[in-house]
C-alpha cells in the first residue's frame, strides 16, 4: 500500500478518535454540570423547606351594636411564630392568613429571619360582617390552621409555604420593606376610620 495513503488513513482515524474523545468529554462535562445544578437546587429546596410558620394564640375584638350599625367589622389579633430552621437567612418574610373574599388583614412582615431563629409577631385579621363561617369565630387560643409564609432565599428566589403546608417557588414581586409597611399602615387607618371608636380601646 502506498505510504501516503496509509498516512492519510492514519490521520483520518486519529481525527475521528480526537472528535470522539471531545464529544465524550463534552457529554461528561454537561452531565457533571447538570448534576451540580441539581445538587444546588436540592440544597436550596431543603433550606426553603426549613422555613415554617404557625398560629399560637388569638384575641377577638367584637364591635358593639352601635358600631355594627356603622358597618364595623370583627377583628382578630392572631399571634404567629416564624421559624427559619435552615443554615441561611431568609429575606422579605411575609406571614398572612389564607385570603378570603370577605376579609382583609395586616400581615406579619419582616425584613430578615436569621438561621436558627424563631420570631413571634401578630396578624391583625379583619372580618367583614356576616363573613363565611370558615373564618375564625372564637376568642380562644384555638389554632386556625396553617398561615401562609412567603420569603426570598439568598439566591433571590421567592418561595411560599401555603395554607396546606406545601412549599413552592413563586414569581411574586415584593416591594421594599418600607413601602410594604407604609401601605399596611394606610390600610389600617382606612379600616379604623370606619369605627366610631377604636376597638382596642375597649
Amino acid at each position: 500500500m502506498d505510504m501516503s495513503l496509509m498516512n492519510t488513513w492514519a490521520a483520518i482515524f486519529s481525527a475521528l478518535g480526537t472528535v470522539g474523545a471531545l464529544l465524550v468529554a463534552m457529554r461528561l462535562l454537561a452531565h457533571e454540570r447538570r448534576a451540580r445544578q441539581e445538587a444546588e437546587e436540592r440544597a436550596i429546596r431543603i433550606s426553603a423547606d426549613q422555613v415554617s410558620a404557625w398560629f399560637c394564640g388569638v384575641r377577638r375584638f367584637d364591635p358593639n351594636e352601635e358600631d355594627e350599625d356603622l358597618g364595623a367589622e370583627t377583628s382578630f389579633d392572631l399571634t404567629v411564630k416564624v421559624k427559619n430552621g435552615g443554615s441561611q437567612p431568609v429575606y422579605d418574610v411575609i406571614v398572612a392568613m389564607a385570603a378570603t373574599e370577605r376579609s382583609d388583614q395586616s400581615p406579619f412582615d419582616l425584613q430578615i429571619v436569621n438561621p436558627g431563629m424563631t420570631v413571634e409577631g401578630r396578624i391583625l385579621h379583619r372580618r367583614h360582617p356576616y363573613g363565611p363561617p370558615s373564618e375564625p369565630d372564637e376568642g380562644s387560643d384555638a389554632l386556625f390552621g396553617i398561615p401562609c409564609v412567603s420569603f426570598t432565599d439568598t439566591m433571590g428566589q421567592r418561595w411560599k409555604r401555603d395554607e396546606r403546608g406545601r412549599v413552592h417557588k413563586i414569581t411574586e414581586h415584593v416591594p421594599p420593606y418600607w413601602e410594604r409597611v407604609r401601605q399596611d399602615s394606610a390600610d389600617q387607618d382606612a379600616w379604623f376610620a370606619k369605627w366610631s371608636s377604636n376597638p382596642y380601646s375597649r
